[in-house]
């Protein structure tokens, strides 16, 4: 899977942080440029989407996801994996299991 996402869009949210750091939830002691992450999650906020693309495939697997999928299906993920990451005991394969579930509703074996 590869990350897909509007460069203009990126660089407005990127301004925006920049702009305005009360919008960044680390702490804002020390204000580092923002962090890759960060840009993406305003980008959400402001409405836009990030496209994963199957390099792999036929494009089957292609998925498009915004702020609203994301809150929509999150729940979905199995308990152990949100608590895993509300604890901060999460790693990869806890985030791979929530991405999974937010970009196709199921986790997909293989």
């Amino acid at each position: 899977m590869e990350l897909d996402f509007d460069d203009k869009a990126y660089d407005k949210a990127a301004e925006k942080l920049k702009a305005d750091p009360t919008l960044i939830t680390w702490d804002k002691r020390s204000l580092p440029p923002p962090a890759f992450e960060d840009i993406l999650m305003q980008m959400l906020h402001d409405g836009g989407s990030l496209d994963f693309k199957d390099l792999e495939g036929d494009g089957d697997l292609n998925r498009s996801i915004t702020l609203h999928d994301i809150h929509e299906k999150v729940g979905n993920t199995p308990t152990r994996h949100l608590i895993d990451m509300a604890e901060g005991n999460d790693d990869a394969d806890t985030a791979d299991v929530i991405l999974q579930t937010v970009l196709f509703g199921e986790i997909m074996l293989g």
